[in-house]
């Protein structure tokens, strides 16, 4: 009897440090993420208002602001987790798994998670661009989107099926291969499209972002750059504006007039008794 309860204790104990080692992980690869979100959501931001981005600047603001976003997505997790156990599980334990209670509390769960992943899809931008807080990201994100949560839908329901049909085709690649070998190559493509779906979807949330911002403060691309604390914008990436365009159809003007003017045309001296035809 002793050595069942020192063996279940040893076991206990082996299971608590898996389950630790196990949380630490998750928190650090989820921290990471975070960081590299942060990064791709700065580039696109930038991008859009005209700037030129540089790796060592996002993923300097992605550092900065990792831990704010981690903390956002971790919040926004758990009310999910809540929300799940209150309207899923708790019916289904109350009513020994009655159908017609754990179907509506099903259908109630899926509008709430879709409304509330919808209202806020701005919270990561708005902590990258106006530097902002996690907790005053859910404020933010809620007024930006809140009149624009089945125009978010759509947008995210189409990524979102992307997402889905690239997952069943790698699970289906990941099946079919049978030699070691392939798994290598295998790990790596799947790790090239996790980032390829992360850094379009952080662009899909800053396009959202501002058609929600443009659309409820119309805000500009001068406002956007004063929030970024840009300085000067390179000219392959400046917007054309009319009084641009009228600027530069001036000194192509001016250019031509200065060309043909008759102080810069150099007369050619003809030889005596020469005739004109």
């Amino acid at each position: 009897m002793d050595d069942l309860e020192i063996e279940a204790s040893d076991l206990w104990k082996f299971g608590t440090g898996v389950l630790v080692v196990f949380l630490f992980m998750m928190i650090a690869l989820t921290l990471i993420v975070s960081i590299f979100k942060g990064s791709f959501i700065h580039a696109a931001v930038v991008t859009y208002a005209g700037y030129d981005p540089t790796a060592y600047e996002s993923m300097r603001i992605g550092k900065e602001k990792g831990l704010a976003i981690f903390g956002f997505n971790f919040i926004l997790g758990s009310v999910t987790i809540i929300a799940s156990l209150v309207l899923i599980e708790l019916p289904t334990y109350l009513s020994g798994g009655d159908l017609y209670v754990i179907v509506p509390f099903t259908i109630i769960f899926v509008i709430f998670d879709i409304v509330l992943s919808c209202a806020m899809i701005a919270g990561n931008p708005a902590i990258i661009t106006e530097e902002i807080s996690a907790l005053e990201a859910f404020k933010r994100s809620g007024k930006l989107c809140q009149k624009s949560v089945c125009a978010i839908f759509s947008s995210c329901l189409s990524f979102g099926i992307l997402e889905i049909l690239l997952s069943l085709a790698l699970q289906y690649i990941g099946h079919e291969i049978h030699a070691i070998e392939y798994y290598a190559v295998f790990a790596i493509f799947r790790a090239i499209i996790f980032v390829m779906m992360l850094s379009l979807g952080s662009i899909l949330t800053v396009v959202l972002y501002m058609t929600c911002r443009i659309k409820m403060e119309n805000c500009t691309k001068q406002k956007l750059v004063e929030d970024l604390k840009l300085d000067t914008m390179p000219e392959q990436y400046v917007e054309m504006t009319d009084q641009n365009k009228v600027a530069t159809a001036h000194n192509k003007q001016s250019k031509i007039n200065d060309y043909f003017s008759p102080s810069t045309v150099t007369a050619t001296k003809l030889p005596p008794n020469t005739e004109i035809v």
